[in-house]
């Protein structure tokens, strides 16, 4: 998606503020066509778990970490 290529270069520019939007449009877009337990959204629970751990808020790197192993 679109999204998370965005996502990814505001990431890599230390942009978390712009990361972390265009993550959460990319999980919200994956989130209405695919089922709960594909890989993809696995993935963006991953991305949105990293730049969480970025900007120092712990508790939902623990939370979007812990849906992406599940």
């Amino acid at each position: 998606l679109v999204f998370n290529r965005l996502a990814g270069l505001h990431h890599r520019m230390n942009d978390h503020t712009e990361a972390l939007k265009f993550y959460q449009r990319a999980f919200q877009s994956r989130e209405k066509i695919l089922p709960t337990n594909h890989p993809s959204l696995a993935e963006s629970y991953t991305c949105l778990g990293l730049i969480y751990s970025e900007v120092g808020d712990f508790d939902r790197v623990l939370e979007y970490t812990t849906t992406a192993l599940n």
